[in-house]
């Protein structure tokens, strides 16, 4: 009930807003998250396009299914439904996965100037680890060294290595 109230709440906060009071609080917004213009309009148009990950939000403390699923849950603001059919997984799974991250890192993630984006639906293919999958395509489509896609995702050499390896050795 509450939640609905909020709603509600919302959408009449936003229906009394004229065309200046938009322009000057997503004025607040960019300058407050430190954004970009092209961030800001890559984020207002985000129906329009595919799901793009920014690599700044891979972090030590949580899996690579933990960090997408709280970034699409509190940075793109999308259901836990939303997030299963666009992750390909069980709505209980990511249920889990973002109550699991909120464990060990209850804070958002903090904004940076992302030059490298993942598209969400390389994620969608099960048959390999959500890991593997990102760093097969920094590999292979983008060309990365390991060095350099282990320290875009926050991880150690060996452990990209070992994950390429991997790959290639279940031939997806």
């Amino acid at each position: 009930m509450m939640r609905n109230s909020a709603v509600a709440e919302d959408r009449e906060f936003l229906e009394g807003l004229e065309r200046e009071d938009l322009i000057f609080l997503i004025r607040k917004i960019k300058n407050y998250k430190n954004i970009s213009v092209d961030e800001l309009r890559d984020l207002l148009r985000q129906d329009e396009k595919e799901i793009q990950i920014p690599s700044f939000i891979f972090v030590k403390e949580l899996g690579a299914l933990e960090i997408i699923v709280k970034y699409l849950k509190e940075d793109l603001k999308l259901n836990f439904h939303k997030i299963a059919v666009t992750l390909n997984r069980d709505d209980r799974t990511v249920w889990a996965t973002y109550h699991h991250s909120l464990k060990k890192l209850r804070s958002r993630f903090m904004y940076k100037k992302s030059e490298i984006t993942i598209p969400v639906s390389i994620i969608r293919n099960r048959e390999l680890s959500v890991l593997e999958n990102i760093v097969k395509y920094l590999k292979e489509e983008l060309g990365m060294k390991y060095h350099e896609i282990a320290e875009l995702l926050n991880r150690d050499d060996r452990t990209i290595w070992t994950t390429y390896h991997r790959v290639k050795e279940k031939k997806v």
